[in-house]
């Protein structure tokens, strides 16, 4: 059996596109089902990280041809009442968490392959950054929507994954009818409280005479951060979202955002020493918080 790798709609951005072809991808594995691209032209296929993930589709189609597994007929995944929906079904059938999931078995076989496109691509030149502390600050198409913790929708979807339901995705409002299912920004207090607190957390597990780390926060080109934090810490606009997530994928202490993009952040690259990431549906549905998480370093808050 084979699937037909699904893209997004156009205006999805890479890190949805991304987590999309993730969730395929582990669904495929599993069932050892081949994995086939549609066209030559998939969206942000010219990426490093789609690259990659093609690297891998590759390798995995061999090792099924090697076993003498049939093509046979093609297997629609039905999974599309919104990323909840896929990511949810993804994360239940490995029994893991899909950034675990992602790094125990798929990153192993994409690791020197991905590093030599990274190489190709020019981005190599970002450990010149050194040791970093990277936070994302998804503002532009969320600036000032959503600032407030997620927690019903958050506990309404750990309850459905701890329980072995589907997750479609749902509006779910609070009794102030604040949206509890979206992407959203984090107020910049809460930001630079978690920039203060990585910086205590590194100090005290760091060795004595260890280089004190980078603090860098990425941001799109058209975002504009608050006076705050512009004045406080160094902040990364590319135009490349690729190089920004190769940035943040290569940090050893992440602060992410609601957003696939942060998702992503900690599926490939180096080693976290600990991923900050903020609660919502998206992250939850994808394991983390669940049952299906074991993964202390991942730790959520606001």
């Amino acid at each position: 059996m084979y699937i037909k790798l699904q893209e997004r709609i156009k205006c999805d951005r890479l890190g949805t596109h991304l987590l999309s072809y993730v969730a395929q991808i582990i669904i495929a594995t599993i069932n050892d089902f081949y994995i086939f691209t549609p066209h030559e032209n998939m969206n942000f296929q010219n990426t490093i990280f789609v690259q990659s993930l093609f690297y891998y589709i590759k390798l995995h189609n061999a090792a099924l041809e090697s076993r003498g597994v049939e093509v046979g007929g093609e297997i629609i995944i039905g999974y599309n009442q919104g990323m909840n929906h896929i990511c949810g079904y993804a994360t239940q059938l490995a029994g893991a968490s899909i950034p675990e999931y992602f790094r125990a078995h798929i990153w192993p076989k994409i690791e020197d392959e991905f590093e030599r496109l990274a190489d190709v691509f020019g981005y190599s030149a970002v450990a010149q950054l050194g040791e970093t502390i990277v936070c994302h600050l998804r503002l532009d198409d969320v600036a000032g929507r959503n600032i407030h913790p997620m927690w019903k929708c958050v506990k309404h979807y750990a309850d459905l994954m701890n329980a072995g339901a589907e997750t479609p995705i749902e509006e779910i409002f609070d009794d102030l009818g604040l949206k509890h299912n979206c992407q959203g920004t984090m107020p910049a207090e809460v930001v630079e409280e978690e920039i203060e607190t990585a910086l205590k957390r590194w100090e005290g597990a760091a060795a004595p005479q260890a280089t004190k780390p980078n603090v860098f926060i990425v941001t799109s080109p058209i975002s504009k951060p608050d006076e705050c934090l512009l004045n406080k810490y160094t902040i990364l606009k590319n135009e490349d979202p690729a190089l920004d997530l190769y940035i943040m994928c290569m940090s050893r202490y992440f602060i992410g955002s609601r957003s696939t993009y942060a998702i992503c952040a900690i599926m490939w690259g180096a080693e976290k020493m600990v991923a900050r990431m903020p609660r919502w549906g998206h992250l939850t549905c994808c394991g983390v918080g669940t049952k299906f998480c074991a993964d202390v370093r991942i730790e959520e808050f606001y």
